[in-house]
């Protein structure tokens, strides 16, 4: 077994029963390619490649290559930053495909917008991240609510699969981690433009929590009587804080602002 690199944020998947549950949450078809990022030692890897139509691996850790390449012969392997990898120009001549990802805990945030910025979109996402990632991914209480969760929301339905313990992994973090499903919008690439300005309209709202919304909407440069008059028409009360509004509400104060 390979070191474990903190740099990396590496924490390598061992247990049969969460990979089994990964896999089967995928719902991978024939005729669905697979883009794995972190592949790690292929814990993962193993049962995807018997699956998958075509599978795309894509590493950082340099040293995990010779490896992963000799294990996995047939799968097109990359090694790069999935924060900054376009994934669109990989995965085009391999649709349809789906993501599938231990995410590092230290990128993965960045890795899933990436995704999102790109076309075409995965037919479906699986990964894990950290508990507290995944709470603010399902935006459901205020306390967890943030622009991460509404950007997330917008893109796609999320689902929680399954909570995961420290050790399942090798080392084993110092924290519980979260299996979701992720099913991008069938509208996203049409509407891209304003799901892109909902989630700078939630970067303002968030900007201070303490402060009401309206009062930190005003960094966008919009009228205040417009701004009224949005929260208005939305039903929300001029004293409102931006953790207070469900991911619909957002959607539709996007669209009056917009």
């Amino acid at each position: 077994m390979g070191q474990q690199k903190k740099s990396f944020g590496q924490h390598f998947l061992h247990e049969a029963r969460i990979i089994e549950d990964i896999i089967a949450a995928a719902e991978i078809s024939s005729e669905e390619s697979v883009l794995e990022v972190g592949p790690g030692e292929g814990a993962l890897t193993v049962g995807l490649s018997k699956i998958a139509r075509h599978l795309v691996l894509l590493e950082a850790d340099r040293d995990l290559l010779p490896a992963l390449r000799e294990r996995f012969p047939a799968a097109d392997i990359h090694f790069g930053d999935a924060a900054k990898m376009p994934f669109g120009e990989i995965m085009r001549t391999c649709e349809p495909w789906v993501f599938v990802s231990n995410l590092p805990y230290n990128a993965g945030n960045a890795i899933l917008m990436q995704i999102f910025s790109e076309d075409p979109l995965p037919r479906r996402l699986v990964v894990m991240v950290q508990k507290e990632v995944g709470e603010r991914m399902l935006f459901r209480e205020s306390g967890t609510r943030g622009v991460f969760g509404v950007a997330v929301q917008m893109y796609a339905k999320v689902e929680k699969i399954r909570l995961v313990a420290p050790g399942a992994f090798t080392p084993p973090p110092k924290v519980d981690s979260m299996v979701l499903r992720l099913t991008p919008h069938a509208n996203v690439p049409a509407e891209r433009d304003i799901i892109e300005f909902a989630i700078k309209v939630a970067k303002a709202g968030f900007a201070n929590r303490r402060k009401k919304l309206s009062s930190n909407l005003s960094v966008l440069g919009l009228d205040q009587e417009r701004v009224s008059g949005a929260l208005m028409t939305c039903g929300l009360l001029p004293d409102v804080r931006a953790q207070e509004l469900d991911i619909k509400t957002w959607q539709r104060l996007a669209q009056e602002l917009a």
